[in-house]
């Protein structure tokens, strides 16, 4: 279990650093916000990434056998609760690009609760419902985010043909053109 877990996590830090740098390099040539935000995300996750593989390399590596029990501990918290909020919030960013909404200041305060929520689970003794509320605070936003995505696409649209622009904006024909373009 130990070596399939290991491996694993090496195969998704590496597909996280292919794909920033993919995304890195089309900021660095496009100069659009969205990239330097498709940029981020795999940096957060890789940094998340690797405190997982620590802590099961760690157990790993000491001859213990990795199980639940092992992983059911929140390590390195707030390194861990930078990323969560720093994937939320680009999460987030992501969205309101698609959607073509501008990005207000006072979106923050929608993250406010989470952070709240992540430092209060922070402190307590860390049981196996800690350990899943801590986890799942990032799925309810995510679920949040689709029906957020799903009243603008069926209420806030005109037509079907605007609200389907704004999601065949990233398929655009010219978009490899312009990336393959030299300036």
């Amino acid at each position: 279990m130990g070596g399939i877990l290991f491996l694993y996590n090496i195969g998704l830090i590496i597909f996280c650093t292919v794909s920033g740098t993919a995304a890195a390099l089309t900021y660095k040539k496009t100069h659009k916000r969205f990239y330097m935000y498709l940029t981020l995300l795999p940096v957060c996750f890789i940094a998340e990434l690797i405190v997982l593989h620590y802590i099961s390399s760690e157990v790993y590596f000491k001859g213990q056998a990795v199980d639940s029990s092992t992983l059911n501990h929140i390590s390195f918290i707030f390194v861990r609760i930078i990323c969560y909020m720093l994937i939320l919030l680009l999460d987030f960013l992501i969205l309101l690009w698609i959607l073509q909404v501008p990005w207000k200041f006072q979106y923050l305060l929608l993250f406010l609760p989470a952070l709240v929520f992540y430092v209060a689970l922070a402190f307590p003794k860390q049981s196996n419902l800690v350990v899943w509320l801590f986890y799942s605070v990032r799925q309810f936003y995510r679920f949040a985010f689709l029906l957020f995505f799903a009243y603008r696409y069926f209420t806030a649209r005109r037509n079907r043909e605007n609200a389907l622009k704004s999601v065949y904006v990233l398929y655009d024909r010219n978009f490899v053109s312009q990336l393959l373009r030299a300036d």
